[in-house]
Order: C-alpha cells, then sequence, then structure tokens
C-alpha cells in the first residue's frame, strides 16, 4: 500500500522546534553553571535525565520487538517509535554533567566526601566500580544504544524513499541479531550502574527486570499520550483507530501488572531473608514523607491504572487513555525520584528548583527535537506492504 508521504508528515515550524530546544539547553546549562559544585544539582539531574532516558531505552525495546517478531497491527505506529529513539544521539550529549559529578554522586568513588577505603563491600566490589570501567560501560551502552537507533531509523526511512522491501527483512534480522541481545542486558545494567551503584552497600538481583519494567511502561504512556495529541490536531485519522488503542491499552495494563510484580516481589524476598545490606534500602524510604512517597507509589503505579485499565471500554476510550497515560508519565517520575533522592535526603520528600528546572529543560529539549525529527519524514512507513493490514487491524475482544 503506498501512501503520499507529504499527506502524512507532520506539519511544524522549524523556528518554534528551535526555540524550545534553545531554551531547554540554556536552562540546563545555566543549572550546571550555577550548581557545578552543589552535589544537590547533580542529584537532580541524574533523576531527570534518567526519566526521559528510560523512555527512549523502552523506545528501542518495543521497536525491536516490532521488527523482530514482524509486527504487523504495530505497523501503523512504528514511526512515531522511531522518531523518539532518534533522540538517543542528544541525550548521549546530555550524560556530561553525569561523568562531571560522579565525585558527588557516587560514594565509591575515591575523592567522594564519604568514601571509606575500609570499606569491605567496596573493596570487594572494586573491580566493578571503579570510574575507568564505569566510564568504559557508559561508553558501551551508548555505542550500542546509538547504533541501534540509527540503524533501525535511517533503514525505515530508507524504505519510504526506495520501496526496496530487502530493507525490511534486514530489520528483522538485525533486531534478532546479538546487538538486540546486548540491549536487552544493557538495559539492565545501566539501572546497576546509574541508580543502584547510588548505594553500593544494597543490591537486588531483581533490580535490572523493575528498571525494564518501568522503563517500557512509560514509553507506552508517552506513546499512546503522542499519538492522541497528533490526532487532536487532525493527524493519523482513518490511520490509528480504537483498535489500536485497544492494545496499547493491553500492553499499559499487561506492563503495570508486571511491573507490581517485579516490584513486590524484589520487596517480598528482602523483606523475608531480613539481611541489613538489603532492608536499609527500603528503611531509608519509610520514614518522614518517603513514606508518603511509597505509599503513593503502590496506589499510583498500580492501583488506579489497574482498576482504571482492566476494563475494555477504558482501552477504547482516548479520554481515559489521555489522563492515565499522563498519571503513569507523573509517577514514574516519581518513581525516578524515590530511587534517587534518599541517597542525599534522608528523611523527607525533597522537591527544589534543581528539580524543576532541570526536568523543565530536559522536557523542552525532548518536546522541541521530536516534532522536529516527526517534520522530516511521514508519520507512518508509506511503502510497508503491512500498513494496509495494520490499518484494518481488528480486535477479538
Amino acid at each position: 500500500m503506498q501512501l503520499d508521504s507529504k499527506t502524512y508528515t507532520y506539519s511544524s515550524k522549524k523556528s518554534n522546534n528551535y526555540i524550545l530546544i534553545f531554551l531547554g539547553l540554556v536552562l540546563l546549562i545555566i543549572n550546571f553553571v550555577l550548581g557545578f559544585s552543589s552535589k544537590e544539582f547533580y542529584f537532580s539531574y541524574l533523576t531527570s535525565y534518567f526519566f526521559w532516558l528510560s523512555i527512549l531505552l523502552g523506545g528501542i525495546f518495543f521497536t525491536l520487538v516490532h521488527h523482530g517478531f514482524s509486527a504487523t497491527w504495530s505497523t501503523v505506529i512504528r514511526r512515531v517509535m522511531e522518531n523518539i529513539i532518534i533522540l538517543m544521539p542528544v541525550f548521549t550529549l546530555l550524560f556530561f554533567p553525569i561523568v562531571v559529578g560522579m565525585d558527588k554522586l557516587f560514594i565509591w568513588m575515591p575523592s567522594h566526601e564519604l568514601f571509606n577505603a575500609a570499606d569491605h563491600l567496596l573493596q570487594v566490589k572494586a573491580p566493578f566500580l571503579n570510574k575507568q570501567f564505569f566510564i568504559a560501560r557508559i561508553v558501551g551502552y551508548f555505542t550500542l544504544w546509538n547504533v541501534i537507533a540509527f540503524y533501525l531509523y535511517f533503514t525505515s526511512t530508507k524504505h519510504d524513499s526506495t520501496g526496496d522491501h530487502s530493507l525490511l527483512k534486514k530489520m528483522n534480522l538485525f533486531s534478532m541479531s546479538p546487538l538486540a541481545v546486548l540491549f536487552f542486558i544493557s538495559l539492565s545494567f545501566v539501572g546497576f550502574d546509574l541508580l543502584m551503584s547510588l548505594d553500593p552497600h544494597w543490591y537486588s538481583t531483581m533490580f535490572g527486570v523493575y528498571i525494564f519494567a518501568g522503563s517500557f511502561l512509560v514509553f507506552l504512556a508517552v506513546l499512546t499520550f503522542t499519538l492522541i495529541r497528533l490526532q487532536d490536531q487532525g493527524y493519523l485519522n482513518g490511520i490509528v483507530s480504537k483498535e489500536h488503542y485497544h492494545d496499547l491499552g493491553k500492553y499499559l495494563f499487561a506492563f503495570t501488572v508486571f511491573y507490581c510484580y517485579i516490584a513486590g516481589a524484589q520487596f517480598y524476598f528482602i523483606w523475608y531473608s531480613n539481611i541489613p545490606e538489603e532492608t536499609i534500602w527500603y528503611l531509608h524510604r519509610w520514614v518522614g514523607t518517603w513514606k508518603i512517597a511509597s505509599v503513593l507509589l503502590i496506589f499510583g503505579k498500580f492501583v488506579v491504572p489497574f482498576f482504571t485499565l482492566v476494563f475494555r471500554a477504558s482501552k477504547r476510550n482516548t479520554k481515559v487513555l489521555k489522563v492515565m497515560t499522563l498519571w503513569i508519565i507523573a509517577i514514574h517520575y516519581l518513581d525516578i525520584h524515590w530511587i534517587v533522592m534518599p541517597t542525599i535526603y534522608h528523611h523527607d520528600v525533597h522537591l527544589g528548583a534543581y528539580d524543576l528546572f532541570t526536568m523543565l529543560g530536559f522536557t523542552l529539549v525532548f518536546v522541541g527535537m521530536f516534532k522536529h525529527i516527526m517534520s522530516r519524514n511521514a508519520l507512518v512507513p508509506i511503502n510497508d506492504p503491512e500498513l494496509k493490514h495494520a490499518i484494518n487491524h481488528r480486535n477479538s475482544n
């Protein structure tokens, strides 16, 4: 099925997009300059950064799954996913302040004010938790993620212009290659490196899966919200239907349950084993107003979406989905904040200027770049032979 690419190209003023990107970068730079010597800034920056990075990683996962299984129904939303993951080079560059602030973020760094050379656990973990190997792993992660994002995006857009169906086969084989396996491993390990190692005395073998579940769930929410907003603006009408929203709603519901299962299992295993090095991590999140945040996470990331999305009608109602996706996105930020911030704020939740302005800066950069990328190519893969079947997709239940 061939469509006119101009008909399905997002219209956006370049000047407006550049203004958003410029304002976002200015905010991040100002915060970096003002907070250069402040550990509070680096923790706020890491929280906001990982929030957006997790969305990109969830997007890469879904795109690999789509191509790897030659899925049909998701063909109509494939290009929107590709437009998100191609932002990876931007977020690669934005990782720089975290490298600068390593000695303020990670107590396993010898230059950290709380570093204790006599700490037995730090000595045991030193072959893994050291600056040189940490940076080497980060370089490996971003190299891998950029290779995947570039290949899938540019091969897909090349197929638009050439109609060469062998490119689809290449993307299918690429998505089942060892690189894809390495991506799944890297998704777990980046959680270990950037979040779990903030407290090197704590460890959980389930934490990598926890990060994966949260990343994919928030990406589904961002993707669904984006599709609804595009249709509100007159795009993709007759292309994305209630049937596709029904499938996305089922994914949102399923991964809400999966996230709860992983989060609950991690907690109960640690509670049952009652090892001080493990339980202390949860005890830090069960004091002061952190207790309120912990309870809110339980209700916000499981109870509310579960009892909303369990109904078939909810999954097919774009107004309900719009509210629910915004809720999931907001709660995901709380989740990352809840993981990172008790490291320095031991007794109460603290939301300061650095939290607000770093989050705003990343949001402006993301939105500006995303709108710019969307305007460069058709919003759907116009030459994909599965597009007609995807448009006519129907749910059996």
